[in-house]
């Protein structure tokens, strides 16, 4: 479906061609209407020795992708902190019942 709506995609976009339509169009713009890969930053001609830069990329886009950015890493750093506190307290939890357990062998050796 990717691929079905590039191709659309750069085929309406190129002057002189006739517009092209699909079903799922729309519900594809905006999934994927913004995303790099659709849309290159750059273009590099190989006839004409030089890059185009597509400076169009707005400002707010950018600070919502990197608020999206610093929401996600702080997620896995709550999560990563989370897992390393569970961890520590189940060696702790480890650690208690074997020393209760050599305790208790070392009461059961006394007896005898």
């Amino acid at each position: 479906m990717k691929r079905t709506y590039k191709s659309i995609k750069d085929h309406n976009s190129k002057t002189g061609n006739n517009s092209r339509t699909w079903v799922y169009m729309n519900i594809m713009e905006s999934l994927l209407g913004e995303r790099p890969f659709m849309s290159p930053l750059a273009t590099i001609s190989s006839s004409n020795n030089f890059a185009t830069f597509d400076n169009s990329s707005s400002s707010n886009a950018d600070r919502k992708a990197q608020e999206s950015t610093s929401k996600i890493a702080e997620a896995i750093m709550q999560s990563r902190n989370l897992a390393e506190k569970n961890k520590n307290q189940r060696h702790k939890e480890k650690m208690d019942f074997r020393k209760d357990m050599l305790n208790l062998l070392q009461k059961m050796m006394d007896k005898s």
